[in-house]
């Protein structure tokens, strides 16, 4: 097993907590890296309707430049737009949520460059409530119903070379969505870095930094 760094060498956790580097990052969102992506997001909230809770590609990441997706459950209360609890609108490390902290320090301490990510859902939308309050797990009609969405996103993802799957949701939705994907890749499997799935369970942060360190060494290769 890799040693990682300590937990606090993460540099800037929770930015997005800041109202104004929310705002600053929000005029980022069509940026040239994150444009094509973002294009999909409105294709995404455009069929589902007004309230489809649907956050943003994060331009702080790579966007389609990127050669390594991360791919988790579905959006939490702090990234999904439509919440009440000052959501970023983001998919992000930067979050204000615990989720998010602990992918952000593992990602540092694996030494893997933001620029080489893109983070996003197996489920793109939000399936908690609007009170930010109660969030459920993926069901399989979830995955079945974003399915072609993932497909759209990975032939927008041309160089992505390498896709890490966080949670058995993730892992089990890919395996349902990609039968007819554009680009298969190969992927890395490891545990989601929730509070409920690290809790009492030290050894899964490990095997979540080494499936990180694998994954990019992967790509660099390829």
């Amino acid at each position: 097993m890799t040693e990682l760094d300590p937990l606090p060498t993460a540099p800037t956790p929770r930015s997005l907590r800041d109202a104004d580097t929310r705002a600053q990052r929000h005029q980022l969102v069509w940026s040239e890296h994150v444009a094509t992506l973002n294009t999909l997001v409105e294709k995404m909230r455009n069929e589902r309707g007004p309230k489809a809770a649907i956050p943003w590609f994060d331009p702080a990441d790579g966007g389609d430049n990127a050669r390594i997706l991360l791919l988790l459950e579905a959006p939490g209360p702090q990234a999904a737009p439509l919440t009440r609890r000052s959501p970023s609108g983001f998919v992000s490390l930067d979050n204000d949520d615990q989720t998010a902290q602990n992918l952000h320090e593992l990602v540092h301490a694996a030494g893997v460059d933001r620029s080489s990510l893109v983070i996003w859902n197996i489920v793109p939308w939000y399936v908690g409530d609007e009170s930010g309050q109660r969030i459920r797990a993926a069901t399989q009609e979830d995955t079945d119903e974003a399915a072609r969405w993932l497909d759209e996103l990975l032939a927008r993802l041309t160089k992505v070379e390498v896709a890490v799957l966080l949670g058995r949701r993730a892992q089990v939705g890919w395996l349902n969505a990609t039968a007819s994907a554009v680009r298969p890749l190969p992927i890395f499997a490891c545990p989601h870095p929730s509070p409920r799935a690290l809790a009492g369970h030290p050894e899964r942060r490990g095997r979540i930094g080494d499936i990180l360190i694998a994954a990019a060494k992967f790509a660099t290769q390829r």
